[in-house]
């Protein structure tokens, strides 16, 4: 432990001397190149793996890349764009056209054969596989990304890959051991990247898992460490996993109104459909441990829906959860057994999924 504090401390030593950039200050870098080319291109796509930009922004960046990319034969961009949003395509729960552009953008990496590239592909399949409750195949994309990424010396994708595999370590696996020592490993490439905006994505992993080890104060504390990242990029897209994280510390610390608000307050800044479901399973789990049923069933049910929808199996385990609970507080013992089966049937951990903005900026991805 000791060895992991010195690692920790030095990280934050290094990287608190690296210029960053705010999200500002990147719109209006590109803003500055209204040019359609190449290098254009390659900021759309440095844009749209951002941490700091919402799912949305990111996914219009990746798709004016590849407009540009398909009109001036620019392959790399075509393929970086292809798995953007072949990825956010599986978010919207549209598999059959994710799967498509996936195997769209491995064809042209190999055909570049550029190592880069490739490991950009294969972390975007994994991060699909892994959305879609495939995280045998999933996991597997992502360490093939992993030693891609470290053999080519691409820090800041690696450092990505590494803080979602530990992501997906804690909160689909419930392995906390190697979650934190994925985490450790992306705090060491975003040193050697020097991409402090990928500090965020570690601090903030951490603060996840030391919540789910119950060591609540820790997880504040790497809590306020991701929040002054997002204070540094002026980035306010940021702060809604982390008042969607501080609600999970106040819900399993028994203060549920402060948990409530921080919830609510997170579904008013992100209403988007793979992250409402989260936050809205989050509001039904502390409705029913108030014992608040009807809000219980409101939120339970509605979050329910929109997982269905978009095929996030992983959530579809957790919500059912909270539904047996609830059925069972009403008294209803079959309506109980009838959604105690399939939450049985997903192998996930008994806390509350992260919002796709935390595991995928991830992610949020994330």
């Amino acid at each position: 432990m000791r060895k992991t504090l010195l690692l920790l401390f030095f990280s934050t030593c290094i990287l608190s001397v690296i210029a960053q950039k705010t999200v500002t200050q990147l719109v209006k870098d590109l803003e500055g190149h209204p040019q359609q080319d190449a290098q254009r291109v390659d900021k759309l796509i440095d844009l749209s793996f951002h941490v700091f930009f919402s799912n949305s922004e990111r996914r219009n960046f990746a798709t004016e890349a590849l407009s540009i990319s398909e009109k001036i034969n620019y392959t790399a961009g075509e393929a970086y764009a292809l798995a953007c949003i072949g990825y956010y395509k599986s978010l919207d729960g549209n598999v059959t056209e994710s799967d498509s552009m996936l195997k769209r953008a491995l064809s042209l990496a190999q055909k570049l054969d550029d190592p880069n590239i490739t490991g950009v592909v294969f972390y975007k399949m994994g991060g699909r596989e892994v959305h879609l409750g495939n995280n045998e195949e999933g996991m597997g994309y992502l360490f093939n990304a992993e030693k891609i990424l470290q053999n080519s010396g691409n820090y800041k994708r690696l450092a990505l890959c590494q803080a979602s595999i530990g992501n997906y370590y804690q909160t689909n696996l419930s392995n906390y051991p190697a979650s934190m020592e994925y985490l450790l490993r992306a705090l060491e490439s975003a040193e050697k990247s020097n991409a402090p905006e990928m500090l965020f994505y570690a601090w903030d992993g951490l603060s996840y898992l030391y919540l789910l080890l119950g060591d609540y104060e820790n997880a504040l504390s790497y809590l306020d460490k991701a929040a002054e990242e997002v204070k540094k990029a002026g980035a306010d897209i940021g702060k809604t996993p982390l008042l969607n994280d501080r609600g999970e510390i106040y819900r399993l610390t028994g203060k549920y109104p402060e948990a409530i608000a921080d919830y609510k307050e997170s579904l008013k800044r992100d209403n988007s459909i793979y992250s409402a479901n989260v936050f809205e399973s989050n509001l039904a789990d502390v409705y029913t441990r108030m014992n608040s049923l009807p809000l219980a069933f409101q939120y339970g049910f509605s979050s329910l829906a929109k997982a269905n929808q978009i095929q996030d199996y992983n959530q579809l385990g957790w919500i059912h959860g909270i539904l047996a609970r609830a059925y069972l507080s009403k008294g209803s013992a079959d309506s109980s057994i009838l959604h105690a089966r399939p939450a049985a049937s997903v192998r996930r951990s008994p806390f509350a999924r992260r919002s796709a903005t935390a595991l995928s900026r991830p992610h949020s991805a994330r």
